[in-house]
């Protein structure tokens, strides 16, 4: 596994985690880092399950997809940054984190391609969309 070499990532993530909460209302702190940190510690001490039946349908939202999602995002730019660089860049964005959402849900949760692919798309489409909500409105609130 990545990140052996650093040592136990879940014991620094969680100790990352309940510093940031004590830090909650400094304004310094950059908005969603601790709810980003929190949902990668998550994502580190979550152990895929293999005995789940594949036809058990997710109530509200998509724990392992948006995992995987807030995972994913490690690996791509900020969304904030591919924001400003237009619909286009969003959009191409939107497609590579789906197809990484879909490959991490396979590899790592043992689900099936086809819906995979559903869950990946419902959970990438939501969150972008709110992140470029949230964007928008700062963009404008700060102009």
């Amino acid at each position: 596994h990545g990140g052996e070499e650093l040592g136990n990532v879940p014991e620094q993530l969680d100790a990352i985690v309940r510093q940031l909460q004590q830090l909650r209302d400094n304004q310094l702190l950059p908005e969603g880092l601790l709810e980003v940190c929190e949902r990668l510690l998550l994502v580190a001490t979550t152990k895929p399950s293999k005995n789940k039946p594949k036809t058990k349908k997710a109530i509200g939202e998509d724990a392992e997809a948006l995992a995987v999602f807030e995972s994913a995002l490690t690996k791509f730019d900020v969304l904030e940054v591919v924001f400003e660089q237009g619909k286009e860049a969003m959009a191409a964005q939107q497609s590579e984190l789906i197809e990484q959402v879909t490959k991490d849900l396979v590899k790592d949760y043992a689900a099936v391609e086809d819906e995979a692919l559903k869950r990946a798309t419902k959970v990438v489409r939501s969150q972008v969309g709110a992140r470029f909500g949230a964007w928008g409105r700062n963009q404008h609130g700060s102009a």
